[in-house]
């Protein structure tokens, strides 16, 4: 674990322990679970993911990406129930995006210059927990297709008639 991870597991649960902060009623796993590091990310396709739960740990899914195609992902949730956010990395572990606010939802977006895996990975801040849908636009690669290059579509229409009587 590292000092980041561990600085924000030790004020989250100061914080909650000090205010009392819970779930919100009802709140489970979610079905991705474990999938709390890189190493057990769920790869998502782009789509719509409801009900998912960042409940004391980071969720962590992989997204592949295409040069030039972006990568987009956004949560949404009620911000009174607890305060998420969200960063991107690259395959190197890298952070390239992040989205820390205080309102009903979190968004990055991201413009990847080269083909991989990428990590969106969701959190509690200050471990204060909470429920969120989460959206994946912008990118239709998976990890066969981002390790290929097409060349662009040379189609040309024919020539002559289509038909011959």
């Amino acid at each position: 674990m590292d000092r980041t991870t561990m600085q924000r597991m030790v004020l989250g649960l100061w914080i909650a322990a000090a205010i009392g902060i819970v779930a919100p009623a009802g709140a489970e796993n979610d079905v991705y679970e474990p999938n709390d590091g890189p190493d057990e990310a769920v790869e998502l396709r782009p789509g719509h993911y409801p009900g998912l739960a960042a409940l004391d740990e980071e969720d962590w899914f992989l997204v592949w990406a295409i040069p030039g195609q972006p990568i987009q992902a956004t949560i949404d949730f009620t911000h009174a129930q607890g305060d998420l956010d969200m960063e991107l990395y690259d395959d190197d572990l890298q952070l390239v995006d992040d989205s820390t606010t205080v309102d009903d939802d979190e968004e990055i977006w991201f413009l990847p210059a080269e083909h991989g895996a990428f990590y969106v990975v969701v959190y509690a801040y200050a471990q204060s927990n909470n429920v969120y849908d989460l959206t994946i636009t912008g990118t239709g690669a998976t990890r066969y297709t981002s390790a290929m290059t097409l060349p662009p579509m040379q189609w040309q229409p024919p020539v002559g008639p289509l038909f011959r009587w």
